[in-house]
């Protein structure tokens, strides 16, 4: 256990004491907690020195990309990870580690009473594979009923072959899943014609499929030296849950992206009332701006509007996109 350096993060919310500590589980306290939770192996958690309560902890990723050519010999492994990787993801209960580990031993034992008294040793991890395999194809099976899954392997094994091709199948299944779209999908009018690539985004629910969320890039968010604007339409989900976003979670897209730049500051964006232009039409909206990057939230009917942009002018106008696999596909 020792003291975290000064990161830059707020006091403590419950005591407003600045006084962090890192702590690491034991190693037969964090075995108990894998096999129970899964997850990462001893996780590092920040608590209060004063009062013990835990920091919420905010990660980001990265997508490093090699030059370096995949091994030809190594396609049918990849494949089958990526395909094995999928059905994992798409599964609707998700098991712990503790119940492999159950399922294993109970195969060996299996085995072993089964066995030869002489050779009983690879039966018995013949039989323990065995057993943990049966598990993991069991919740596998649950996976059968999600939307898109056939298309999901498909693509992910010819990831692994084409990536070009791979992508350009994504783009052309996405845009023509953003057509069936029940609600009118808006994209930028005057920077968008200028500003390439063009991306596209969706988020639905099923069975059966239902779009809850499209989003329409132009630029490259990537590049930092380079303007690139994200436009997304969302309604609530068949469930009557709530919109893709609210002013926290942009505020907080917001603020995630103000310091990949590298920024110092420490002042959380601040929202204002504004007006959006959709379809020629001034919409009541709120804005918030954090250096050379801003949202813009609006509602339009029953859409909810998001507009992230960064080296753009404030006064982008909005209208709404028909062909959608024309310009996105």
């Amino acid at each position: 256990m020792h003291a975290a350096p000064d990161d830059g993060h707020a006091p403590c919310e419950r005591c407003h004491a600045d006084a962090w500590l890192e702590r690491r589980p034991s190693w037969p306290a964090g075995l108990l907690q894998w096999l129970g939770s899964g997850g990462a192996w001893r996780p590092t958690r920040t608590v209060c020195r004063v009062c013990g309560t835990q920091r919420a902890s905010h990660g980001s990723w990265s997508i490093v990309l090699t030059g370096q050519a995949p091994n030809r010999w190594t396609v049918p492994y990849r494949v089958v990870r990526s395909v094995v990787l999928t059905v994992q993801g798409h599964r609707r209960v998700q098991p712990v580690p503790w119940i492999y580990l159950a399922s294993g031993l109970l195969g060996g034992a299996v085995a072993a009473v089964l066995a030869r008294p002489r050779r009983r040793l690879p039966p018995v991890v013949g039989g323990a594979a065995g057993g943990a395999l049966l598990c993991w194809a069991g919740y596998a099976s649950t996976a059968r009923g999600e939307p898109g899954l056939a298309d999901e392997l498909v693509t992910a094994a010819l990831q692994e072959v084409s990536p070009d091709r791979a992508a350009a199948r994504r783009r052309a299944r996405d845009a023509a899943l953003a057509q069936t779209a029940s609600f009118a999908v808006y994209g930028p009018v005057d920077a968008g014609g200028r500003l390439d690539p063009r991306w596209l985004g969706v988020s639905w629910e099923g069975p059966p499929v239902l779009v809850t969320s499209v989003s329409l890039g132009h630029g490259d968010p990537g590049d930092p030296a380079a303007p690139w604007v994200q436009v997304t339409s969302s309604v609530p989900g068949s469930g009557g849950g709530e919109y893709e976003d609210d002013e926290d979670s942009v505020a907080e897209d917001l603020w995630q992206r103000h310091q990949e730049l590298g920024s110092d500051l420490v002042a959380p964006p601040r929202w204002e009332d504004g007006h959006l232009v959709v379809d020629g039409v001034e919409v009541l909206a709120r804005r918030s701006r954090l250096g050379r990057s801003w949202s813009v939230l609006a509602r339009v009917g029953e859409v909810q509007v998001v507009v992230r942009a960064h080296d753009l002018p404030l006064g982008i106008r909005l209208e709404r996109v028909p062909g959608l696999i024309e310009r996105y596909g």
